[in-house]
């Protein structure tokens, strides 16, 4: 995770303040994320899912998929309310 409001606390980028990256390092075909985002959007509330390219002080460290955090923030934004109950699973 990174989070862009380390020194201002009302900085944002696109809206978010923090940014979820995946390695993607147990996906080889590197769409699993971003795919299924795309896909499940159009039946139901699903983060949002993109590829970036991290590049730090002009070193490429790769591909990497940019998914929406599961938090009041994406809660507000798809069902209009902050609260609610959100359940995680734990992966394998």
């Amino acid at each position: 995770n990174v989070a862009v409001d380390f020194v201002n606390e009302k900085q944002r980028l696109h809206g978010y303040k923090t940014l979820n990256l995946l390695n993607l390092h147990e996906d080889p075909s590197f769409m699993s994320s971003v795919l299924y985002s795309h896909i499940a959007q159009k039946f139901l509330p699903t983060p949002k899912a993109n590829f970036v390219k991290v590049v730090i002080n002009g070193e490429s460290w790769g591909v990497y998929a940019s998914v929406q955090q599961f938090n009041k923030e994406f809660l507000q934004e798809h069902l209009g309310s902050s609260k609610g109950a959100r359940w995680k699973v734990s992966g394998s």
